[in-house]
């Protein structure tokens, strides 16, 4: 509340004792000049600062620290750093202000002694030293923010040039959001710097040549961009980084080596439109800029950003090693982990599901050495989706949970719309429906401008409503959902099941012809049978159709031929939705001719099937 909330009327307390401004102003009178000096120097630090740090922005040795720390004006931690508390930190800072050249000067001594440690950080962040310079920034974080707001109060664009890497790059590792944010706000502070965010009026018509210049210097046009870049990088709005482009079109900037600054416009670019041809661009730029960190990290980006399908499979493959293999040589944890995770979804999309875990596990662990906690969530939703297609819903589901409290702990609303959309899922396979159907409800409610967190809603509310058999309502839910608006990035082809979800509620309202219809969608829609589990849901529903069509011994085939799956097997929602219906008109066939019609479905191919089942709704 600041220092003037606690005071008191009582007649009994002394006077230095009746507000803690009372008692501040005691302290400090108790103190000498060179002392106030001292102390008042060290408001400008925030979070507190180290020995060295305090030395020199404020003169302080370490006799006077001790001196403060003896009039309990300073704590020392353990760890040798210095704090002072809130409220005598304002205190202090007042006084500071009260004398404003000696303030701007120990403000200024600040900035660039976190500016000078940015650089520091900036190279240590891209290498071996990762760990140390995020922990390091951890400390000092808030004096970093603080060094940075005064440069833009300042109009140090040197400063904020040097501290803008380092905090980008701990941002991205830390909270992506936050900082999408932070940054949206430096850049309107900076409007007095560089008139207009937008790059078309960054200087007005009739100005002067000496007066447009002194806007559109060089280094603030080089900030801009690369303010820009970061803000749709962090907030993955492409105009952002198409205005950051068009900076750096601008004459003042003809003839200047700007590689780096159009590498990471494109690296932006390139994520907010998942445009391969921005992605190729910004990997051609750090290549041939000699950056091994911006190279592996745009080789993970461009595999990103490419359709994921059989004929791609091989370069994504080559891609991820080449970043894995890029970041390691380099001791570049955060490189490795994004490397190693994209192998871990590759594997996945490949049906290589015990390939996927191992490279998943090793992804985990350099996100949780690093800190990454977003990232951590995005592992367990990927491990977890491994165990679900092994048909372990269970351990899916405790994964999923572990990653739901991160995506809340970071306040990321789209990722815990994916957690309660998959632990909806898990629920629902488990036989949970009310709980599943509250989870799609609770997405519906969490992204209501988001539009694949809609249809990922829509989707699970509507395998509950069929689970139900309410198929009207399913019908309504799914009707003109598409899920390839979407991609198939990430390997987990969470929305191909939707046509043959909508075909099993259709062939239930009587509409079979419209039914076959979706269910020859759902088979084209899969481009690989590795990808097999959205392959099951057309199985199931093919064989509810052909009981209709009077082929009973065809069904019990073709879903013994999903059963052999654990993913069909082990889940209560295939169970209600097709098995027990399967098993019921199976009753009237002799044993023998059921035990041999199962056998031959699980000993049938599954590609082969495929393409006979494509064949016949084709026809």
């Amino acid at each position: 509340r600041g220092l003037d909330f606690l005071s008191t009327e009582w007649r009994e307390v002394e006077p230095r004792h009746s507000s803690v401004r009372a008692v501040f102003d005691h302290s400090w009178s108790l103190l000498s000049e060179h002392e106030q000096t001292v102390l008042a120097g060290l408001s400008v630090f925030r979070g507190g600062c180290t020995r060295q740090a305090a030395q020199q922005v404020s003169g302080a040795s370490l006799r006077d620290l001790m001196a403060l720390v003896n009039h309990s004006l300073l704590q020392r931690l353990p760890t040798g750093r210095f704090e002072m508390h809130e409220l005598l930190r304002q205190y202090a800072a007042e006084k500071l202000g009260q004398c404003p050249a000696k303030g701007t000067a120990v403000h200024d001594r600040h900035s660039a002694h976190y500016a000078a440690m940015s650089d520091g950080w900036e190279t240590d962040l891209r290498g071996a030293q990762q760990l140390a310079a995020l922990a390091e920034m951890d400390l000092e974080i808030e004096n970093v923010r603080a060094a940075w707001d005064w440069a833009v109060k300042q109009g140090q664009i040197d400063q904020l040039d040097r501290l803008f890497s380092a905090l980008w790059r701990y941002g991205d590792c830390r909270d992506r959001q936050h900082y999408a944010t932070w940054f949206g706000k430096t850049a309107q502070a900076l409007s007095t710097l560089v008139p207009q965010a937008t790059t078309e009026q960054l200087v007005q018509p009739n100005e002067s040549r000496e007066s447009r210049l002194a806007k559109t210097s060089e280094p603030r046009l080089r900030l801009l961009a690369k303010l820009l870049a970061a803000r749709s990088y962090c907030g993955e709005k492409a105009r952002l980084a198409r205005q950051s482009l068009s900076v750096l079109e601008r004459p003042e900037l003809q003839n200047r080596d700007i590689r780096a600054e159009k590498a990471f416009a494109l690296l932006a670019l390139a994520l907010a439109e998942q445009s391969g041809g921005a992605a190729e661009q910004s990997l051609a730029l750090y290549r041939e800029l000699g950056d091994p960190w911006g190279t592996a990290f745009m080789l993970c980006t461009l595999c990103w950003c490419m359709p994921w399908e059989p004929a791609t499979y091989e370069r994504l493959w080559c891609l991820y090693q080449e970043a894995l293999s890029t970041g390691q040589a380099q001791g570049d944890r955060v490189n490795a982990a994004h490397a190693s995770h994209g192998l871990a979804e590759l594997a996945l999309q490949q049906g290589q599901l015990e390939q996927a875990e191992q490279l998943g596990q090793r992804a985990l662990d350099l996100y949780q050495g690093i800190g990454d906690w977003m990232r951590v969530a995005w592992v367990y939703d990927l491990i977890g989706a491994v165990a679900m297609v092994r048909g372990q819903f269970a351990e899916a589901h405790a994964l999923m949970v572990q990653g739901a409290e991160l995506y809340e702990d970071v306040g990321a609303a789209g990722g815990i719309a994916q957690a309660e959309f998959l632990l909806g899922t898990y629920e629902m396979h488990l036989g949970q429906l009310a709980r599943a159907r509250s989870r799609g409800g609770h997405v519906l409610a969490l992204c209501p401008g988001f539009e694949i967190a809609q249809t990922v809603a829509h989707l699970l509310l509507g395998s509950v409503a069929l689970a139900e058999g309410a198929y009207d309502r399913t019908r309504m839910l799914l009707e003109g959902q598409d899920p390839k608006a979407y991609g198939h990035q990430g390997g987990r082809h969470q929305l191909d099941h939707i046509p043959a979800v909508l075909a099993c509620a259709l062939r239930g309202l009587g509409q079979r012809d419209q039914a076959r219809r979706h269910l020859l969608e759902a088979l084209r829609l899969v481009p690989d049978v590795q990808v097999f589990w959205p392959l099951l849901y057309a199985l199931a529903v093919y064989a509810l159709l052909s009981i209709d069509e009077g082929k009973t011994e065809r069904a019990v085939e073709l879903y013994a031929l999903a059963s052999r799956y654990p993913y069909v097997a082990n889940s209560s929602w295939f169970e209600v939705v097709a098995g027990r219906h399967i098993a019921a008109v199976a009753k009237a066939l002799p044993m023998d001719v059921v035990q041999a019609a199962q056998e031959r479905g699980r000993a049938r191919d599954l590609e082969a099937t495929v393409e006979e089942l494509l064949a016949e709704l084709s026809a």
